[in-house]
C-alpha cells in the first residue's frame, strides 16, 4: 500500500469490527429468542464466530492489498461478533458483586498475554522473515479458545440469585 491507498482503505477493517459488534450481539438474541439458555447462546454464536478467524491465514500471502484487505476485514468482523458475546459472559456467569472483578481479571490476564506475545511477534518476523507464522497462530486462537469455552464454561444460566435487600 502506498500513503494514498492507506488513507483511502485503512478505515475499511474498522467499519468491519463495527458491523461485527451488532452481528454479534443480534446472534446471541436470535438463539436466546430461539429457547436457548444464555450462556449457551453466547457459547454458540462465539463459535459460530471462531470459525472465521482462520480466513485471516491467506491475508499474508494474498496475490493483492484488495485481497489482504478482503480476508483482514472478515477477520475484524469475526473478531468483533465473537467479543460481542465474550465480553458478555462474565455478567451472565458472576454475581453482580463480582462482575467488575471478573472483569479486571480478564483484562489482567489479557494484558498480560499482549505483553508476552508481542516480543514474540517480533521475534518471529525477525527469526523467519515473515508475517506468516503470526497470522498463522493469530487465525487459530480464537477457535482454540471457542473449545475451551465449549468444554469449560456451564451451558446452563449459572449465575447465583442475588439476596434480596429491604
Amino acid at each position: 500500500f502506498d500513503l494514498k491507498t492507506i488513507a483511502m482503505s485503512a478505515w475499511i477493517p474498522y467499519l468491519g469490527a463495527d458491523f461485527g459488534s451488532l452481528i454479534g450481539g443480534f446472534a446471541s438474541a436470535f438463539f436466546i429468542r430461539r429457547g436457548m439458555s444464555v450462556v449457551s447462546a453466547r457459547k454458540l454464536a462465539m463459535c459460530c464466530f471462531a470459525v472465521l478467524m482462520p480466513v485471516a491465514i491467506p491475508a499474508v500471502r494474498a496475490e493483492s492489498p484488495i485481497t489482504a484487505l478482503f480476508f483482514i476485514t472478515i477477520a475484524t468482523t469475526a473478531h468483533q461478533a465473537w467479543a460481542a458475546s465474550l465480553l458478555t459472559l462474565p455478567a451472565d456467569l458472576f454475581p453482580r458483586r463480582s462482575v467488575a472483578s471478573a472483569y479486571g481479571f480478564t483484562g489482567m490476564c489479557g494484558m498480560l498475554g499482549s505483553a508476552l506475545f508481542s516480543p514474540l511477534v517480533g521475534y518471529m518476523v525477525d527469526h523467519f522473515h515473515s508475517y506468516v507464522p503470526v497470522f498463522t497462530i493469530v487465525g487459530f486462537l480464537h477457535p482454540v479458545a471457542a473449545i475451551i469455552v465449549v468444554l469449560f464454561v456451564r451451558s446452563k444460566a449459572s449465575r447465583p440469585k442475588e439476596p434480596v435487600t429491604a
